[in-house]
């Protein structure tokens, strides 16, 4: 009848009717699991009922699933592992004790959790939804306010969901997720499509390994389905995967390798490491003194600051890079104007410094400073380990020398030099070890 009625439900294959009113079916002393679906006009717990004219819900002591209509309903879990789904109206859904599942669907709607491990759903949803735990609202499904809220589970959009200072689970479901856990000891689910964790607030130093599903430093975290991260404020060290990931260091000294696809390291602020890793690679190094590190690579390389082009491992393209360390292979350093420092690696390598106060280290091998592009007078002493010319140059384990057109002079050390003077009337002087001078064009000594 009329008014606002209270209808306590049990067993048997009932017929409820609220009438005219706000009405509430009332199943708190049940203690089986209940199903009721308000748009269906069904409730199944201990028998078959047909309900009509029911706005609210209160459920029993069991794992209820409680679904609401186009109405403004109240669903209210109680106690158990609750399923509860509002529906088109602007709801009010509280799950009680046990670890619920909300879902407000469309309009402004009020998720409240209660105690236990509780998830907000937007898995419906195929918009961009944005569920922010630590503000406790979610965006793009109405307005919804959130209380006693650890989870959230993302729809077919673009979503992004925030953690807070708990242990959260976010699962971004389909759609290119954005997932930021926070503190806490977070699962990070990015589900398909395109997925990023976000740390830009962390100001601890994180460590990051996708190919072993961690980050820790901001908590421990476990990661799936994870392409790209995001990075904060302290020195982060990142390592990807066979996708192509997009890795954003932030400030600090970060050291970031992206693994073997073709993969986008944006190292922002500070001193940084990158290496892309075999594919096709983008390694911008941003403001600072910035390192491509292709110190795993086993095949001969030619990296060229001047150009930004590395071949070797695919085709990388370098933006702000300064120094570089070679591989195992026989590499070609090429610096910039820049005061670089290239370190050779193992193998034969040839270093070019260009112009610029350079630290040149040919590490293992027989590596050649070559200045065959040199215009001017060079002065090159290996045992001084100092080259001056094109800047005033350091340098350490390098065996030759390549002059430059100009009258150069080459001193080698006690290692098992090779001179090269090129053109212009140079001064070549061997050392103590079994040189090999070679003049060149011009008068030479």
């Amino acid at each position: 009848g009329g008014g606002d009625d209270v209808i306590y439900g049990g067993g048997g294959n009932d017929h409820i009717d609220g009438g005219s009113g706000v009405d509430t079916l009332d199943l708190s002393v049940v203690t089986t699991n209940a199903t009721v679906d308000l748009l269906a006009g069904t409730a199944i717990c201990d028998g078959n009922a047909t309900v009509s004219a029911i706005e609210n819900i209160t459920g029993g002591l069991g794992s209820d699933t409680l679904t609401g209509d186009a109405g403004l309903n109240v669903l209210d879990g109680g106690a158990g592992n609750d399923t509860l789904t509002g529906g088109a109206g602007n709801d009010t859904l509280t799950g009680g004790a046990g670890n619920d599942r909300l879902a407000g669907g469309d309009g402004d709607d009020v998720l409240d959790g209660g105690s236990g491990a509780d998830n907000a759903d937007v898995s419906s949803s195929f918009g961009d939804v944005v569920v922010n735990l630590m503000a406790d609202v979610s965006t793009g499904q109405g307005t919804d306010t959130l209380a006693g809220i650890e989870n959230a589970t993302g729809g077919a959009g673009n979503d992004t969901l925030v953690g807070d200072s708990n242990n959260n689970v976010l699962a971004g479901g389909a759609g290119n997720d954005t997932l930021a856990g926070g503190e806490g000891d977070d699962v990070l689910d990015g589900g398909t499509g395109t997925d990023t964790a976000e740390f830009a607030d962390a100001s601890a130093n994180l460590t990051i390994n996708l190919p072993q599903h961690t980050a820790t430093g901001q908590g421990n975290d476990a990661l799936a389905g994870i392409e790209n991260v995001i990075c904060g404020f302290g020195n982060d060290s990142v390592i990807g995967d066979l996708a192509a990931n997009v890795v954003s260091g932030g400030p600090g000294d970060d050291v970031l390798a992206g693994g073997a696809g073709s993969d986008s390291l944006l190292a922002g602020d500070g001193n940084d490491s990158l290496s892309g890793g075999p594919g096709n690679d983008s390694l911008s190094g941003g403001v600072g003194v910035n390192t491509a590190d292709y110190s795993s690579a086993t095949a001969g390389l030619s990296v060229n600051l001047s150009t930004g082009v590395a071949l070797g491992q695919g085709r990388d393209t370098l933006e702000q890079i300064t120094n570089v360390i070679g591989g195992m292979g026989p590499d070609t350093l090429i610096g910039n104007p820049d005061g670089n420092a290239l370190n050779g690696g193992a193998g034969n390598d040839i270093l070019i410094g260009v112009d610029g106060d350079d630290t040149l280290v040919g590490g293992d091998g027989s590596d050649t400073i070559d200045n065959s592009l040199a215009v001017g007078e060079l002065v090159v002493n290996l045992a001084l380990g100092s080259a001056t010319g094109q800047g005033n140059d350091t340098l350490s384990t390098v065996e030759n020398v390549i002059g430059g057109s100009g009258n150069d002079t080459l001193t080698g050390d006690d290692a098992d030099n090779v001179l090269s003077g090129g053109k212009g009337d140079d001064i070549l002087v061997g050392g103590a070890g079994n040189d090999t001078l070679l003049g060149g064009d011009g008068d030479d000594n």
